[in-house]
């Protein structure tokens, strides 16, 4: 009994030793009323992203490989913006993927079957759903619903810069959404619905040209994901599961192509 309720204790305090310097700040869930308010926050969460990959403070080094298949993934706590009550901690990734180029990556992550190698819980078909699309002139912009369970949904808009090649997919509020995380002042959903909080994107570049034994990739990625419940849970869903299997079904994905 004793040893089961040490290892109790040390998976709940684990999160606690993941939490970094601290000090980032996430943007919370815009209210989206047309193409401007999308446009504009598009931007905003494209820089967001850029800067938490360029961030330089002291984030909780999660995992690390140095072998091939490298990969690192950290963590860091939110202190600043709506969601630093929450006490989901935001991650980023880097990995380098052999044998495909930065375009050929990009192009296959912001695709249906992308889609499913990011989320394996979705239906490929919904990648082609939207609420409502803007005209972006750096690529597809819209708004889109997901379903999880426990009566969990979401409500993002997803913004695809064919140019950089970076997908940035962030919880927002829209007037075919109604209702809000507990984070912002929209209201609860309809129908006991609990709107669950997510902020993803991922960046490729290329490493190696054509001439240098094939073409490589590196593969940044950033996550916050928050069903509105238990956060330990969460952290170690987002720290140590979500960001590692979604490379190991990528790299699974290309071995077979």
């Amino acid at each position: 009994m004793a040893v089961l309720l040490a290892v109790l204790v040390g998976i709940l305090l684990a999160p606690r030793r993941w939490q970094g310097a601290g000090g980032m700040h996430l943007l919370g869930e815009e209210l989206i009323d047309g193409g401007g308010s999308a446009r504009r926050f598009a931007h905003a969460m494209h820089s967001e992203a850029t800067a938490i990959w360029a961030d330089r403070r002291s984030w909780h080094l999660a995992a690390r490989q140095s072998d091939a298949q490298s990969m690192q993934v950290e963590s860091i706590r939110i202190d600043h913006g709506p969601f630093n009550a929450s006490g989901v901690l935001l991650t980023r990734g880097v990995a380098t993927i052999a044998n495909v180029s930065a375009r050929a990556l990009y192009q296959l992550l912001s695709s249906a079957e992308g889609f499913a190698i990011i989320d394996p819980t979705s239906e490929p078909e919904a990648f082609s759903k939207f609420n409502e699309r803007f005209w972006w002139r750096h690529g597809r912009l819209e708004v889109a619903e997901a379903h999880a369970p426990a009566a969990r949904e979401f409500c993002v808009l997803n913004a695809f810069d064919d140019t950089t090649r970076t997908f940035v997919s962030k919880s927002v509020r829209h007037a075919s959404c109604p209702g809000s995380s507990p984070y912002a002042d929209g209201g609860p959903p309809p129908g006991g619905r609990v709107r669950a909080l997510n902020t993803f994107a991922l960046r490729t570049t290329p490493v190696a040209a054509e001439g240098a034994g094939g073409p490589s990739a590196t593969l940044e990625l950033l996550n916050y994901a928050d069903l509105v419940g238990a956060p330990t849970i969460m952290n170690w869903i987002n720290v140590q599961l979500f960001l590692p299997g979604l490379v190991e079904r990528l790299r699974e994905r290309l071995a077979r192509a």
